[in-house]
């Protein structure tokens, strides 16, 4: 006897495996002898699902269509399956890839580039969901006909910025022509933010706030003599613009300031150097002999002052 023959007549044996038991019906839930009409066994085993999300193929394609942007990792962790199996659902279905192109997103791309200088980086199509350069350039590409489309609204979006043909003023909330607006050496248009009426209108504005006809003070420092201390306003030469009605420095400062500064100004022309180099060593430091003289000059000025008081 082989140990096959001793397996068939083990008595250990579970029935199903005995060999009396080949020709037993083992009941099951449907039998397609059962069934009358074949068609009723879909409904009997209900609709195919495809993921372990138990999702059908309407769900699906009903899912992706209205939500074209989500990524197939996204759907993946939804439908707790992997990026490999969204994409071949997407392909089994007849369903656009998340990088093939996309006509509503490409047209949301160049909305983002008309709203900006024209440049295209990393941050033009933050405001995109699942979108980035990358996939950009590779749309123009494989359809080397939209590069001229993106050029267009390239030139538009730089031209809106740097070279307008018109502009809103911030002040009278009007949108003028580029020539109302003066001409500025800062900002990308090189045009002032305000439009010339309101720029004039401002200016004014503040001249005659500014505007002091008499002197408001009887006593004055100068700036650049404030060792001598306050001094009386009659030293100062008046000034409409200034607060205090007078100049920020003394009468007698002004006249020393320029005297020496005449002479600093006259030994610079001289053409030779050794001889230019000489009288500038010989003339020295000038603004603090300006300053020297012009202090010995106010405080005689203050004796003087002092003693026609007393009278």
């Amino acid at each position: 006897m082989n140990k096959y023959e001793d397996r068939i007549n083990d008595t250990e044996l579970p029935e199903f495996r005995r060999p009396n038991d080949e020709n037993k019906v083992i009941p099951t839930p449907y039998i397609l002898g059962d069934i009358e009409d074949l068609n009723e066994l879909p409904a009997l085993l209900g609709p195919k699902t495809y993921t372990k999300a138990k999702l059908t193929r309407e769900e699906i394609v009903e899912k992706i269509t209205s939500n074209p942007k989500k990524t197939n990792v996204a759907w993946g962790k939804e439908w707790n399956c992997s990026r490999e199996r969204v994409r071949q659902l997407r392909e089994q279905f007849g369903l656009n890839s998340v990088r093939e192109f996309n006509l509503e997103i490409f047209n949301l791309a160049l909305e983002a580039i008309a709203k900006g200088s024209g440049m295209i980086n990393a941050n033009t199509f933050k405001n995109i969901p699942n979108f980035s350069v990358i996939k950009f350039n590779t749309w123009l590409e494989e359809k080397p006909y939209l590069k001229q489309q993106v050029e267009l609204v390239r030139k538009e979006a730089y031209d809106k910025i740097y070279n307008p043909t018109s502009k809103l003023c911030p002040f009278c909330d009007k949108t003028l022509p580029i020539d109302n607006f003066y001409v500025s050496k800062s900002g990308r248009d090189r045009r002032m933010n305000k439009c010339n009426d309101c720029n004039i209108r401002i200016v004014k504005h503040y001249y005659d706030k500014r505007y002091v006809p008499n002197p408001t003070v009887t006593e004055k420092v100068c700036t650049s003599l404030k060792d001598l201390g306050p001094l009386p306003a009659s030293f100062f030469h008046k000034s409409t613009k200034a607060t205090s009605g007078l100049q920020y420095n003394s009468i007698r400062y002004q006249e020393t300031y320029a005297k020496w500064k005449s002479k600093y100004k006259k030994i610079m022309k001289i053409e030779d150097d050794n001889t230019r180099n000489n009288e500038l060593s010989f003339l020295g430091n000038w603004k603090e002999k300006a300053k020297n003289e012009a202090r010995e000059l106010i405080r005689k000025d203050l004796e003087e002052y002092n003693m026609l008081n007393l009278e």
